[in-house]
């Protein structure tokens, strides 16, 4: 028998639990803080692999004027409480998905806690941040948003999909009603616009839709240097990300020669995988290619590594000539509320 049909009783079970907490939320008999700042949540329905973190690092870009700041909460790291990101700072101490942001926006304060609203009132107060991204808060009701933001995956459309265990929605697809805004992202750079209307039909919400894809940048060495490998090159390309296939499929357009590796998302490295990964490149000959998150989780054994890393790192891009329009709407939302609270 299939297992999700074994596990369709209690995904029942899981889908009733959080509607009637979305519900108690909407009729605000569950209490949620809001704050002084504007926050601008960006979140998912399905877990995984959605691409969250290119999309705030393009809110990044065009809040910049505003002095943007970051909360989220540090997914598998190895530290509790409110920790604010420096230059030192790990992804054993703040999670890789900050960490790269950390490490690409070092001007743009981030801070990550299982509160969210601590580190909120912290950015707050402490920093001279105007706005709040708040990473994966779609589901994280105790703080309440000025702007919600879905991010969907193509290649996983909600309406096709479970809620947990069966599937791999955290909630009712119901819940995009919320969204402010939702993205379709990772589509492919040709989406037509034939199936762009079929989409946005199949999601049937009042809240606007986009459509955006992933870019692969220059391969990029650990020092933040761009280079160039030959096609010749042997590649080892290691991924422990939500949906690598993507990734394994640009590397193996660029060169002949590719051995994949595949962890789990957000996949600790233990010493006895570096030093295998390491054997594998020097008695192969092959370079590693790994993605932008994994490397900040490999940083930390760069020393155990000696030989050829580089990673590939990635960009959103808005389709069918719209990143002005949604540019517009979210800066729209944060003048409007200088304006209603000045």
């Amino acid at each position: 028998m299939n297992l999700r049909l074994l596990l369709l009783p209690f995904t029942l079970i899981y889908a009733a639990i959080m509607m009637v907490r979305n519900r108690l939320y909407d009729w605000h008999l569950l209490r949620s803080v809001s704050s002084s700042k504007p926050v601008i949540c960006v979140g998912n329905i399905t877990v995984g692999g959605t691409g969250k973190t290119p999309f705030i690092e393009h809110l990044i870009s065009i809040l910049q004027p505003y002095q943007p700041s970051v909360v989220s909460r540090g997914y598998r790291r190895k530290t509790h409480g409110l920790v604010v990101a420096t230059s030192q700072s790990t992804a054993i101490e703040i999670g890789d998905e900050p960490c790269q942001m950390h490490h690409k926006h070092p001007q743009v304060p981030i801070a990550v806690c299982e509160d969210r609203a601590l580190a909120i009132a912290h950015l707050a107060t402490h920093t001279s941040t105007n706005v709040v991204l708040m990473d994966d808060g779609f589901q994280h009701r105790s703080v309440r948003a000025g702007l919600y933001i879905l991010i969907t995956d193509y290649a996983r459309p909600m309406w096709s999909d479970f809620t947990f265990p069966a599937g791999n929605m955290r909630e009712p697809w119901q819940g995009r009603h919320r969204a402010n805004i939702i993205v379709v992202n990772k589509c492919r750079p040709d989406l037509s616009l034939a199936e762009r209307d079929k989409i946005k039909a199949k999601l049937s919400t009042n809240s606007d839709v986009f459509f955006s894809t992933i870019e692969y940048g220059s391969l990029t060495t650990f020092d933040g240097k761009t280079t160039t490998l030959p096609s010749t090159t042997k590649i080892l390309a290691v991924a422990g990300i939500g949906r690598p296939e993507p990734f394994f499929s640009e590397i193996e357009r660029h060169f002949a020669d590719v051995k994949r590796i595949s962890f789990a998302d957000h996949h600790r490295f233990a010493a006895s995988e570096i030093e295998q990964i390491s054997q594998t490149c020097q008695s192969e000959n092959r370079v590693l290619i790994t993605t932008e998150k994994d490397a900040m989780r490999l940083r930390e054994y760069v020393e155990q590594l000696t030989i050829n890393v580089v990673y590939l790192p990635i960009q959103l891009r808005i389709l069918f000539g719209e990143a002005e329009k949604l540019n517009t709407k979210i800066l729209q939302y944060v003048r409007q509320f200088d304006r209603a609270n000045k």
